[in-house]
């Protein structure tokens, strides 16, 4: 299996995060996740990638430089381009990429 590695420089231009209840009431009990909104825009085209990230607690702020770092076409973290920081974006690369023995 061969995989694609591109690193895209961005700017992050738009960053929003809140709390999003995901569990249900059993004897006052929630659950939340964290969410983060981010629309990053491509340097080089211009373009926009918008991406909605659930459950990871990352830095990100207006302005901010950064590469996008993809495997074949599914953008996985990204290089804080100030600091030299890697983040990843996601957090299961075996259900993300389909690799792996799959167990119940």
């Amino acid at each position: 299996m061969s995989m694609k590695i591109t690193y895209t420089k961005a700017t992050v231009i738009h960053s929003d995060k809140y709390n999003s209840n995901t569990g249900f009431y059993v004897a006052h009990f929630f659950s939340t996740n964290t969410m983060l909104d981010i629309v990053f825009k491509i340097d080089s085209t211009g373009d926009e990638y918008p991406v909605t990230i659930k459950g990871l607690n990352l830095l990100l702020y207006k302005g901010q430089s950064v590469s996008l770092i993809s495997v074949d076409d599914k953008v996985i973290a990204y290089r804080d381009e100030q600091s030299n920081k890697y983040y990843y974006l996601i957090k299961n690369f075996v259900t993300d990429f389909g690799i792996g023995l799959k167990l119940n």
